[in-house]
């Protein structure tokens, strides 16, 4: 069998506890990770060979907390030097607080990749007895192993021992004070193993293939192609009482990705009796917005006869393009799209064209 491609980005999976509390040590959670699934072999007593895992060798590792455009895109030029055609798949070891952002991106960039490639996380650091470290681990070599289709995935156990395989790109970032990851409503997450309940690998494996057939389909060039580095030219805007978007720059900004209320509402708040627009309306961001030609997105946007007519007002009124996503997916994805080269009007078609 080909290798396994692994690379050390950092996170609680490479991380140990200190004094001054988790500190990062690559070297020896490679030694801890790799062990145990050594030792464990697979599922059904097969044998593991030691020379399995090849390390990619990056040497920039972060916690997630600290990553950055930079890092992120240090990250993607790393893996491109391979040829992974020659690896069965790619193992990447990220940190949990910005997995969502970091999944998205690369599943963007490497939707055409030859391999799957697994994005592996943990709850704690894999010397404790509670982590889901090595679990996660061993369940992204095993499916790499049994030839799971081309794609971009997250393997991750919550909580309640539920190991749940997300698609990258419709990973949601995990909620504070939560140990849990779901993938966005709407979207397939496959069980991998829960007690009382498994779905059948052949069958999943079978219907992720077919998934992936058809997205070969649809043809199109890879991104990859028009990536000419991660730009950090996205503005990425919450909302709260208070906000004045007049003291918001948009210097150097090509895109603006607006977050909403939890029942997807934002201010639309007008000066009587002039009804202008006050500093603290989205609309008078819109108009800024417009002047400059910076396209401005709406995340998590759902337009219907349930939805608040403040939330109508924006879009209608200020030209906003409203994405049914979370805004964090929304950021990951727009910022790609700007990456590979896509500005304005070409941006929103780009946007719409494949996310809705």
């Amino acid at each position: 069998m080909k290798n396994i491609l692994t690379v050390y980005t950092g996170g609680t999976i490479c991380s140990f506890a200190q004094e001054e509390g988790r500190s990062l040590n690559v070297t020896a959670a490679k030694r801890i990770i790799v062990d145990n699934f050594i030792r464990g072999g697979r599922k059904g007593g097969e044998t593991v060979e030691e020379g399995l895992f090849e390390d990619s060798g990056l040497e920039a590792t972060t916690l997630s907390e600290n990553m950055t455009v930079g890092k992120l895109d240090s990250i993607i030029r790393h893996i491109v030097t391979f040829d992974l055609d020659k690896y069965a798949g790619v193992i990447v070891l990220h940190g949990t607080d910005t997995l969502a952002y970091s999944t998205v991106v690369l599943s963007l960039l490497f939707e055409r990749a030859p391999v799957p490639i697994m994005l592996v996380s943990a709850n704690r650091p894999p010397d404790d007895p509670l982590t889901n470290a090595n679990a996660n681990f061993r369940t992204a070599a095993e499916l790499i192993m049994a030839g799971i289709a081309p794609g971009v995935y997250v393997p991750y156990r919550n909580l309640d021992g539920t190991m749940w395989l997300h698609e990258g790109a419709a990973l949601m970032q995990c909620a504070n004070f939560s140990d849990d990851f779901y993938s966005a409503p709407g979207e397939k997450a496959y069980v991998v193993d829960q007690e009382g309940a498994r779905d059948s690998m052949e069958n999943m494996l079978s219907e992720i293939y077919c998934r992936h057939i058809e997205k070969k389909k649809e043809g199109g060039r890879s991104l990859l192609s028009k990536y000419a580095g991660l730009e950090d030219t996205v503005l990425c805007i919450s909302p709260y009482v208070g906000i004045r978007y007049d003291r918001i720059s948009l210097e150097g900004i090509r895109a603006v990705v607006h977050g909403t209320f939890h029942s997807g509402t934002v201010c639309v708040e007008r000066n009587a009796p002039e009804e202008s627009f006050s500093s603290a309306s989205i609309l008078s961001l819109a108009e800024r917005c417009e002047r400059k030609g910076i396209p401005l997105f709406l995340a998590p946007c759902i337009l219907g006869c349930e939805q608040y007519s403040s939330t109508y007002d924006a879009v209608q009124n200020g030209h906003i393009v409203p994405l049914n996503m979370a805004t964090e997916t929304a950021y990951a994805r727009i910022m790609t799209g700007v990456s590979c080269g896509y500005a304005k009007e070409a941006l929103k078609e780009f946007v719409q064209d494949r996310f809705g």
